[in-house]
């Protein structure tokens, strides 16, 4: 499995400047300099700069669910953490439960049958009501998504 640092391409460019030093307290003419005096000499400084560019990929966004339902969820205090029933969905599929409250989602695989209920859609464990809304109310308006 690619980590998503080892999909970062980097680009490197490298700056290099020149810069002369003006010579300092020599004369500018050659009759006001003195011919036993040397040259006078130039300094030259050359700084290099590195700049690290990095690019980031992103993966394209999931598909979206192929199946979507509305409608209402309640609790049951058999099923165990991570399931739920369902009246019509094969077993092993997996459902994202969304509160139409709060945005809320919980992920819940299907392993037991509820009694045919029309607004009822699912029935969760206990925990997965929790962590959607306070389990006191019984009922939550939800959307199913798979």
């Amino acid at each position: 499995m690619a980590l998503a640092a080892d999909r970062l391409p980097v680009a490197t460019a490298t700056t290099t400047a020149t810069i002369s030093a003006a010579v300092v307290g020599t004369p500018t003419t050659a009759a006001a300099r003195d011919v036993r005096a040397p040259a006078p000499t130039t300094t030259t400084t050359t700084t290099t700069t590195t700049t690290t560019t990095t690019t980031t990929t992103t993966d394209p966004p999931p598909p979206p669910p192929l199946h979507d339902e509305w409608g209402l969820a309640s609790w049951y205090p058999e099923a165990p953490v991570g399931y739920c029933a369902s009246p019509y969905l094969s077993f092993g599929t997996v459902l994202t439960v969304t509160d139409l409250a709060t945005g809320q989602s919980i992920i819940c695989t299907v392993d037991d049958r509820q009694a045919r209920n029309p607004p009822r859609v699912v029935d969760l464990s206990y925990q997965g009501f929790a962590a959607l809304d306070d389990p006191s109310r019984g009922l939550v308006e939800v959307r199913l998504s798979w």
